[in-house]
């Protein structure tokens, strides 16, 4: 899920990021890097752990300042976080995960609930599945059913949406008030 904020009138603010040079991108990168993790912990605390557990404890929050003048924010499961399946444990699974994306590091362990159909030697990866657990979606083929959704329809968590409900006049606020002490310094 992205998010897109643009605020008007702040024109004075945005000569004086533009003044200040190296200074003021770092403390808008800051308050979106806050922002950022608020939304991250919105949407994990949203996320009812059904299966192996492996969606929450992928969640994590990223902020790139790539282009000149626009900080980047995202908020979701973490594509680095995929885990192969060691060896099963009773009610657990014993999994590894790379430590740091593309480098070679000693795997991290990582335990998860058992689930069905999941077994040694089978990787997972939360960003394969998370638009599955937040949206509703078709699972079969079939005409009307209970509930208001169509036969062969799941219902999603639609967590996202929620954690982005609860955190958006916060979010707001701490970039305004960024922006003033940007403006006022």
């Amino acid at each position: 899920m992205r998010v897109h904020a643009e605020f008007q009138g702040f024109d004075e603010a945005l000569g004086k990021l533009d003044r200040m040079g190296k200074y003021a991108p770092k403390a808008v990168k800051n308050v979106m890097r806050r922002v950022a993790t608020l939304r991250a912990r919105a949407i994990k605390s949203n996320i009812r752990r059904s299966r192996t557990g492996l969606l929450a404890k992928s969640i994590g929050s990223k902020v790139s300042d790539r282009k000149r003048g626009r900080v980047t924010a995202v908020a979701g499961p973490r594509a680095g976080f995929k885990t192969q399946i060691v060896r099963k444990e009773g009610k657990k699974l014993v999994g590894l995960r790379s430590a740091i994306k593309g480098r070679l590091q000693t795997p991290k362990k990582i335990v998860l609930k058992a689930a069905a159909g999941v077994d040694a030697g089978d990787v997972i990866s939360a960003t394969r599945y998370a638009h599955l657990a937040d949206k509703d979606h078709r699972r079969g083929k079939g005409g009307k059913g209970k509930r208001g959704l169509a036969s062969g329809m799941t219902r999603g968590q639609h967590f996202m949406e929620r954690a982005a409900a609860q955190t958006d006049s916060q979010s707001i606020a701490m970039i305004r008030d960024a922006m003033r002490e940007v403006k006022g310094a």
